[in-house]
C-alpha cells in the first residue's frame, strides 16, 4: 500500500461476533438455495440401473476400508487365484487360498474353487448347477466380497454344466448370466469410485477425541454411494461387453431370441447381432434360424437350443470349421493376421484355439494366442487403474 497502515488479519473473539458470523453465513446459504431453485430445472441424470443391487453405505465403507488395509496381500491373492483357475499343472491348494483370504473366503465360493481344483471332490449335479452358482454369488455379495474374479470364476463353471432344456432351467441360466453382469458392473463402478476417493490413511489411536472408526466407515460409504450413483447411471461396458464379442448378420430370425441382462428379446432378420460372453441365444423347436459371418459364411442354428458362447463353436461345420482350423494353425506358426482373425472370432473359435494350444504349446505364436485366450476367460488380473 502506498500510504496508511498495513492491513492486519482480524480474529473474531467472543460469542456475540461468532453468532453474527453464523447468522450471516446462514443467510448467504439460504439466499443461494433460493437462487438455485429459481433457475430453470436442468435435465436430470438417468437413475442408477435398478437391476444392480446397491449395498448399504456402511457395508461399502467397511468394504473400502478392508480392501485398503489388505492392499499388500492383494497380489498374493490374485496370483493364487490365477494359478487355481488356469494352471492345471501346478495348482495351489484350497488351504493356501483360504489363508490368503485370512479365513474370510465364503464357504460356497470355496466349494466352487474346490470343484475347479479337484473335479471329483464336488461336481454340481445337472439340476442344481446354476442354483449353486447363484447361491455362491449371493453369499459373496452378502459377505461384502466384490471382485472381478468372482464372475470370471462362476462363469467358467457354466462350461461344465448341461445345456438348460426346460423353461425353468432356461430362466435360471438367464438369471445367472444377468447377475454375473451386474456384479461385474458393480465391481467396475466400485473401483472407479474408490479411486476417486483416494487411498485411506490409517493413523494410530491418539486420544479420546479421535473420530470413531464407525463414523469413518459411514463417511466413506456415503462417498462411495455418490460415486456409484454417477458411474452406474452411465455404466461402463466393462471387458465382458468389449472383449471376446462377435458381430453376425441375421439371415433368418424365425423363432430366434437373445437373452441379455436376463430379458429375452426377439431378433429381426437383416439386423446385425452382437453376441457377448454373457448372452444367450434361444431357438424355437420348430423353426430354423441362420446367422452369417463375413468369412465363415452362413451358420445355421440348431432347433430348440439354448446356446451360450460355450456351445457356439458347434456352429462351425464343414468348410467353416476347416477355415477356422487353418487360421489356428497359421496363428500358432506366428502369422499375426491369423492371430488377429482368431481374436475377432473368439466366441466361435475358442474351442479350436484351446485344442491347438494343447497340441502345440511351444509354437511361435503360442504366447500371443494365450494372451488372446485370456480375453475370453477374463483371466484374474489386478484391478485396472483409472486416471482422474
Amino acid at each position: 500500500m502506498s500510504s496508511g497502515r498495513a492491513r492486519r488479519r482480524r480474529i473474531l473473539r467472543g460469542t456475540a461476533r461468532a453468532t453474527a458470523v453464523r447468522v450471516v453465513a446462514l443467510l448467504q446459504v439460504a439466499l443461494a438455495l433460493g437462487l438455485e431453485r429459481a433457475r430453470p430445472a436442468r435435465a436430470a441424470a438417468p437413475p442408477p440401473t435398478a437391476a444392480v443391487p446397491l449395498p448399504s453405505s456402511e457395508a461399502l465403507g467397511a468394504w473400502y476400508l478392508d480392501t485398503s488395509r489388505t492392499t499388500r496381500a492383494e497380489p498374493k491373492v490374485r496370483r493364487l487365484l490365477a494359478h487355481a483357475l488356469y494352471d492345471d499343472a501346478n495348482p495351489p491348494s484350497l488351504a493356501e487360498i483360504e489363508a490368503a483370504f485370512h479365513g474370510r473366503l465364503p464357504g460356497k465360493l470355496a466349494a466352487v474353487i474346490l470343484a475347479r481344483l479337484d473335479p471329483l471332490a464336488a461336481r454340481p449335479s445337472a439340476g442344481s448347477g446354476d442354483h449353486e452358482l447363484l447361491a455362491a454369488l449371493d453369499e459373496a455379495e452378502q459377505s461384502g466380497l466384490f471382485d472381478p474374479w468372482i464372475p470370471a470364476l462362476l462363469w467358467g463353471q457354466i462350461a461344465k454344466l448341461p445345456e438348460p432344456k426346460a423353461a425353468d432351467a432356461r430362466a435360471r441360466r438367464r438369471e445367472l448370466l444377468a447377475r454375473l453382469r451386474r456384479h461385474a458392473l458393480l465391481c467396475d463402478a466400485l473401483t472407479r469410485a474408490a479411486f476417486e476417493i483416494g487411498p485411506v490413511e490409517f493413523s494410530p489411536w491418539r486420544s479420546k477425541a479421535a473420530r470413531p472408526i464407525v463414523d469413518t466407515e459411514r463417511a466413506y460409504g456415503f462417498a462411495l454411494q455418490m460415486g456409484l450413483a454417477q458411474h452406474l447411471a452411465r455404466p461402463d461396458a466393462t471387458t465382458w461387453a468389449t472383449s471376446a464379442t462377435i458381430e453376425l448378420r441375421v439371415i433368418s430370425a424365425v423363432g430366434l431370441t437373445i437373452a441379455r441382462d436376463g430379458a429375452p428379446a426377439a431378433v429381426s432378420a437383416g439386423a446385425k447381432l452382437r453376441i457377448g460372453r454373457l448372452d444367450l441365444l434361444e431357438t424355437a423347436a420348430t423353426s430354423q434360424a441362420i446367422l452369417e459371418h463375413p468369412t465363415l459364411g452362413r451358420l445355421p442354428l440348431p432347433q430348440g437350443r439354448s446356446l451360450s458362447v460355450w456351445q457356439l463353436p458347434e456352429l462351425l461345420q464343414g468348410r467353416a470349421r476347416e477355415l477356422a482350423e487353418d487360421k489356428v494353425q497359421r496363428a500358432l506358426a506366428g502369422d499375426p493376421s491369423a492371430a488377429a482373425w482368431i481374436e475377432a472370432t473368439l466366441p466361435l473359435t475358442h474351442a479350436l484355439l484351446r485344442a491347438g494350444l494343447r497340441k502345440d504349446p511351444r509354437g511361435r505364436g503360442a504366447p500371443t494366442l494365450r494372451m488372446i485366450l485370456a480375453l475370453f476367460d477374463d483371466a484374474v488380473v489386478r484391478a485396472r487403474q483409472y486416471k482422474r
